[in-house]
């Protein structure tokens, strides 16, 4: 049984879909014309948005994903994805729930007791390792534990990795100390995560960075991701970068203090 279109929306993933990638879909079963009335009664019903102009327009499903979808979604090589350019719009404030919801969260939200700093020991290997887990760290939660807590390196691992997950927990102590949300604040994180110690040795490693690059947003070459079909933005020789961090720690103060008026 052929798909209708809004299925095919919907598998097209987060990325959304074309029109001309549809019309190669559904073949000869339906003309252009017959394609842009489906596509505009299931926006008028709500089941799916536009996004982009002219060319560049996509459809994306408004229906939530299931499971199933995102893993099938994932399981396509970037290759295959729709390629996803960085989209400035999407730093503006949209909230994805009602008001009504979101003041509750917010009121649940004021109910949590700050993290007392008898767990802050616990929090630092957690932290590092599950982040030096996402960077590709050899290190296990009992390495990390050892290394953290008792100062004792394994051996028989990386050193990269030990340098990795002691960065993390200077960034988190850090942050423990100095919870502001700011630009300068954000920098310093980074700069701390990046720190290769002036270790030889790690000087070809991904995860380090020169001195002159640590803390500052990054315009001395493009950005590419592994295994990833989005496209971050590169404006050499602007301050692009910058302006854009600016413009989401100054969107997430704005929603914060909406958070607060609404406690």
């Amino acid at each position: 049984m052929p798909k209708t279109v809004e299925e095919m929306i919907r598998e097209s993933g987060p990325t959304g879909i074309a029109p001309a990638r549809l019309m190669e879909l559904v073949g000869g079963e339906m003309s252009r014309s017959t394609l842009n009335r489906a596509l505009t009664s299931l926006v008028r019903r709500g089941s799916v948005a536009p996004i982009g102009r002219g060319p560049a327009r996509r459809y994306v499903t408004l229906s939530p994903f299931s499971l199933a979808d995102v893993e099938a979604f994932f399981q396509r090589s970037a290759s295959m994805r729709p390629l996803a350019p960085f989209r400035e719009e999407l730093l503006n404030p949209t909230p994805n729930i009602d008001p009504e919801r979101a003041k509750r969260c917010a009121q649940i939200q004021a109910l949590a007791n700050p993290m007392d700093r008898k767990y802050l020991p616990r929090f630092l290997v957690d932290y590092s390792w599950a982040s030096g887990v996402l960077e590709g760290s050899s290190y296990s939660e009992i390495d990390t534990e050892a290394l953290v807590v008792y100062g004792e390196r394994e051996p028989d691992k990386p050193l990269e990795d030990a340098v990795l997950a002691l960065n993390h927990k200077q960034a988190a102590e850090h942050l423990w100390n100095h919870r502001e949300l700011s630009v300068e604040n954000i920098c310093v994180m980074h700069a701390l995560l990046t720190n290769d110690h002036d270790v030889a040795e790690l000087a070809s490693s991904d995860h380090f960075l020169r001195k002159e690059q640590r803390g500052v947003p990054r315009i001395y070459e493009d950005v590419n991701l592994a295994n990833s079909a989005y496209l971050p933005p590169y404006r050499p020789g602007t301050t692009h970068a910058r302006d854009m961090l600016e413009r989401i720690v100054d969107t997430a103060r704005t929603l914060g203090e909406c958070q607060e008026l609404c406690v």
